[in-house]
């Protein structure tokens, strides 16, 4: 799509008698749809290095609640523009768990930023801490459009797209956020109801399973 919108702009543009400001808006768009492209091409790069163990993660015990405080920074303008609350406790003692925090903050800007996509306004995006023997879980609740039964075991699949995915949707994000967990000990379950929102517990346990 965005190569065809490009052909599109770069064939106006080549018409002499084109206004000055029609080419200046078709250079500017032209523009867009070549970051989109850029943007398309690094993510599936880093997906494909990711799906074939070529990436190498850090270890460091990294404090979950100033990741995430991080990664709700980032979406705060798009959960503001969608009207959706995005809602992340405090919490007494710190939780660490044992991970890379930049690739970490990475899968859980995916999974956020897809919870607050599919809420409507004056909906949450609630996320929540836990630690025990085991490890360290994260989960994010949204009271939102929930997931199709028949799309909730694809949706971790990539290029895949459910039937309420936003249009400009490429389905790669989920699938991105379960490479990068499955690599760091972690696992990624999701329950939902249509409708009534989704529930994603992120899990990183402390030693492989």
């Amino acid at each position: 799509t965005p190569l065809t919108a490009i052909t599109i702009m770069t064939d106006l543009l080549k018409q002499p008698d084109l206004p000055v400001s029609k080419r200046l808006e078709f250079v500017e768009n032209a523009d867009r749809q070549v970051n989109k492209i850029t943007w398309l091409i690094q993510n599936l790069l880093t997906l494909s290095r990711l799906e074939a163990d070529m990436l190498k993660f850090q270890k460091e015990s990294v404090e979950m609640h100033g990741l995430l405080e991080n990664v709700c920074g980032t979406l705060e303008l798009l959960a503001e523009v969608r009207g959706v609350s995005l809602q992340l406790p405090p919490y007494k003692e710190a939780i660490f768990a044992v991970c890379d925090p930049a690739w970490t903050a990475e899968a859980f800007c995916n999974i956020l930023k897809n919870c607050v996509e599919h809420t409507s306004q004056g909906g949450t995006v609630q996320i929540l801490l836990a630690q025990n023997n085991f490890g360290t879980t994260v989960t994010i609740k949204d009271t939102g459009d929930g997931i199709a039964k028949e799309d909730l075991p694809h949706i971790f699949e990539r290029f895949y797209k459910g039937k309420h995915s936003a249009k400009d949707s490429v389905g790669i994000g989920l699938a991105m956020a379960k490479q990068i967990m499955m690599r760091q000990n972690g696992v990624i379950h999701v329950e939902s109801t249509k409708g009534e929102g989704s529930i994603f517990d992120v899990r990183i346990y402390k030693k492989a399973l």
